[in-house]
């Protein structure tokens, strides 16, 4: 479960986790809304789908926005609304500075580096994306839901993404490209990890 604490605008916290470079990954954005952006290491960056959250980042959440991003090491989706400030603090644990937590959602299918195993840099695009092979505890009924809403097109990037990597974990090469296509007409900027595109069959 991700540990997550609020506190109000916590200035020497953000200074000093400001100057610290991190390198661990943290998560993934799947969805944005208006310009929310990222203070790493002092730069600010404007973010986009699919682009990787590290460890020491400070998410900026404006007015008129929305960030929604999925943690690697929890398998959860956090969205925040408007007017927050998110502070990363390690794998597992976020300092919410300004504003609050819109929705916690836990995800049915987990990321993990050593599932996409291919020659290269492991970072291709700024992001990584990780999988799980899944036993038979997992929540199938969940990945049900996630396909039909698929159908109907009601489905989110994170459970588009979710069915992707569940696919591949299960050796369905076919019905996973159809989901990557999806996610593709929905965000055509979209940046999607090189091991995932490997093993889809896209150079």
């Amino acid at each position: 479960m991700m540990r997550i604490i609020t506190v109000l605008a916590s200035v020497a916290l953000g200074i000093f986790f400001a100057q610290v470079l991190w390198a661990k990954e943290f998560g993934i954005i799947m969805d944005v809304s208006g310009q929310p952006s990222l203070n790493r290491d002092g730069q600010i960056i404007h973010v986009e789908v699919g682009q990787e959250l590290l460890v020491g980042d400070i998410i900026n959440v404006p007015d008129q926005s929305q960030l929604v991003f999925v943690t690697y090491e929890t398998c959860e989706e956090l969205t925040f609304d408007e007017s927050a400030e998110v502070l990363i603090v390690n794998e597992d644990k976020i300092v919410v500075q300004k504003g609050q937590l819109l929705r916690l959602k836990q995800l049915p299918v987990c990321y993990k580096p050593e599932s996409f195993v291919y020659d290269g840099p492991n970072i291709t695009g700024g992001i990584l994306l990780r999988g799980a092979k899944p036993g038979p505890s997992d929540n199938l009924e969940e990945i049900a839901r996630m396909r039909k809403a698929a159908i109907e097109d009601k489905t989110t990037n994170s459970e588009l993404m979710s069915l992707i990597i569940f696919d591949l974990q299960n050796d369905d090469e076919s019905q996973a490209r159809s989901y990557y296509e999806q996610l593709m007409r929905k965000n055509p900027e979209a940046s999607v990890p090189a091991p995932v595109l490997k093993k889809l069959g896209i150079n």
